[in-house]
């Protein structure tokens, strides 16, 4: 029995329908387990937040209010959505699950990913490499990524890895805006080469976004050449095969319409919207516009073979400390 149903959201509702009887009783088992966990609530209470009166007083007052000061943390791990998404990345485990959110709220204390500003990434952001544009139709917030924009050997890693927490976080306020649990990744791969694989950043991506667990509703990968393509390959060697699951690739401009309208698709993905992301306007400045060109070194790409690639690729490998057996577990995986 829910003993607070009468103070859910729509969101929360909606989920708690969809699931079975079984998986509605470990939410529930979970969530009066983080009511009375200690390391929880000294982590709520230190973030303005939420004793279990608190707490409850949240349920009954946000209604969906997400300016509410305490509603990020609200949102992330204390309530029904949240509980679903870290039973599914633990297989329905609830000790686990807890376990892994207890360690959630030891890292986001720790690393603070909410307090990097514009500011701290600036470089990044005028790259143009990541940003939200539009909707799908599931109304989930797209982060659209350009790989092509990250020259490996240009980036510094600890603003890069700033970067990966900023942007996190501007997911998860897309998605409270949109009233989802979910976001889809859109990977514009065109023109990639050599210079932007770095695998090293791959790594810290993906741990990353292992603290934000089944909030990536689909990764969309855009007509991908050879050289991402084995990136590819070694990346969903260091994934698990739930969240490789979640991969699609993109050949064709009309793919991109089973997931999103015509009318969210930006013009240069074959559809209708004419949003161009101004990295100024980000940061808070008026009256620039970016630079249109780039750099184009697919050429680079262009002239190699897949053994050429996979030399290479095997290179940053081991840079970047990538086992051969994720290598060789991959090698198969996208053909």
């Amino acid at each position: 029995m829910d003993k607070f149903e009468s103070k859910r959201t729509t969101l929360e509702q909606e989920l708690l329908q969809s699931c079975s009887d079984a998986q509605r009783d470990m939410i529930f088992r979970l969530e009066l387990l983080v009511l009375d966990h200690p390391n929880l609530q000294q982590y709520a209470s230190a973030n303005n937040a939420l004793s279990s009166e608190a707490l409850l007083k949240l349920y009954k007052d946000l209604n969906g209010n997400t300016k509410h000061e305490s509603f990020q943390d609200y949102y992330l791990f204390f309530n029904v959505c949240a509980y679903f998404r870290f039973l599914k990345a633990r297989k329905w485990n609830v000790d686990a699950a807890l376990q892994f959110m207890v360690e959630f709220c030891d890292w986001r204390q720790r690393v603070k990913p909410y307090d990097v500003k514009a500011s701290d990434v600036q470089d990044e952001i005028l790259t143009k490499k990541c940003y939200i544009c539009g909707k799908t139709k599931k109304n989930y917030p797209i982060a659209i990524t350009v790989p092509r924009r990250h020259i490996s050997i240009k980036r510094k890693v600890d603003q890069c890895t700033q970067f990966v927490y900023y942007m996190a976080e501007k997911v998860v306020r897309a998605m409270i805006e949109n009233n989802v649990d979910k976001f889809v990744m859109l990977v514009d791969t065109r023109k990639t080469g050599l210079q932007n694989m770095d695998l090293l950043m791959v790594k810290t991506f993906i741990s990353i976004a292992n603290m934000y667990p089944e909030t990536g509703s689909k990764m969309l990968i855009y007509k991908p050449n050879i050289v991402y393509m084995q990136m590819l390959k070694i990346a969903k060697g260091l994934l698990d095969p739930q969240t490789s699951n979640k991969i699609e690739i993109i050949s064709k401009d009309e793919d991109l319409l089973k997931f999103i309208e015509a009318s969210s698709i930006p013009k240069e993905f074959g559809g209708e919207n004419d949003y161009i992301f101004n990295p100024y306007l980000e940061l808070g400045v008026q009256g620039l516009t970016p630079a249109e060109s780039e750099t184009d070194l697919s050429h680079v790409a262009s002239n190699l073979n897949e053994e050429d690639v996979e030399r290479e690729m095997a290179k940053l490998a081991k840079e970047a400390d990538v086992g051969i057996d994720v290598l060789e577990g991959a090698s198969d995986d996208l053909d």
